[in-house]
């Protein structure tokens, strides 16, 4: 990541994820109105996407959609509305594709080092160089976007069982050792030998969201889908993997670089580059 630790962004390849999640907008979504293109101030939220890319000198991006007929819809759109910086091609992915379908999509066209993906429904405020500077200082091969879950986006949680719908997710101080769903945690949450073994100190928080804003190290990455074809989300799949196998020598060698730490910017957590005992489970 040469071109990031001098502190620039160029050549940097990004991708919007523009399928997905379409069932949690309900009747929202339309075969003419996919959700990425539900508007928000008058723009569709697949603009803020871009834009964040391009506010952070992203400007090489694919933007992936599920099938051809969305595809076609985000290319007229793109052709007669979009006026941003961004060099945009739109490539089509399966119907039924989930997140890391669509990573999977491009993979075989990304020349850049590290990839920023993005969610084509996200609207932050979060500067992208923030979270590329966290990355290339750590040395990571993933760096994830995190926020603390709004008032009304809380967890329902009874005495006695796991909180519903929660996130865990795992730091030591903004290094990322631990992600799982309410679906990974019977009453009771497992944490690895080598998890524990790797920080003096972890905090497990429920009270932050994936905000599915990720900066990867595209070797490491594909190296991970090409040997796991089922693994499907980037939230549920790629990045717990990622997490889990930072504690093997495999990703190490796939990166071919070591873990990071350190303080930096808020709400960025940096996944190392492995080393140590372990394995993915």
């Amino acid at each position: 990541l040469q071109t990031l630790e001098q502190g620039g962004t160029a050549g940097m390849q990004g991708v919007v994820v523009a399928c997905g999640g379409e069932k949690r907008f309900g009747n929202l979504v339309t075969q003419d109105g996919p959700r990425c293109m539900l508007e928000l101030g008058f723009k569709p939220m697949v603009w803020y996407a871009l834009q964040t890319l391009e506010q952070g000198g992203v400007t090489n991006v694919f933007l992936v959609a599920a099938g051809d007929h969305f595809a076609a819809l985000f290319q007229d759109w793109l052709r007669g509305s979009y006026t941003g910086k961004c060099n945009v091609e739109v490539v089509a992915a399966g119907e039924d594709a989930d997140t890391a379908d669509a990573l999977r999509a491009v993979m075989p066209r990304l020349v850049s080092p590290a990839v920023t993906v993005i969610s084509g429904d996200l609207v932050t405020d979060m500067h992208l160089e923030d979270v590329l500077a966290t990355h290339a200082r750590c040395g990571a091969v993933a760096t994830c976007l995190v926020a603390r879950r709004r008032p009304w986006a809380g967890v329902d949680a009874k005495t006695g069982r796991p909180p519903k719908g929660a996130h865990y997710i795992g730091l030591s101080g903004e290094h990322l050792l631990f992600m799982g769903d309410e679906e990974d945690v019977d009453k009771v949450l497992k944490l690895r030998r080598p998890v524990l073994r790797r920080t003096p100190a972890l905090m497990v928080r429920t009270d932050l969201l994936d905000c599915q804003l990720y900066v990867l190290d595209v070797k490491a990455v594909g190296a991970l889908m090409e040997s796991k074809p089922n693994m499907h989300s980037l939230q549920l799949d790629i990045i717990p993997a990622l997490v889990r196998r930072q504690f093997t020598k495999v990703l190490a060698a796939a990166a071919g670089k070591g873990g990071g730490g350190g303080k930096g910017a808020g709400g960025a957590g940096a996944v190392g580059g492995g080393g140590g005992d372990g394995n993915d489970g």
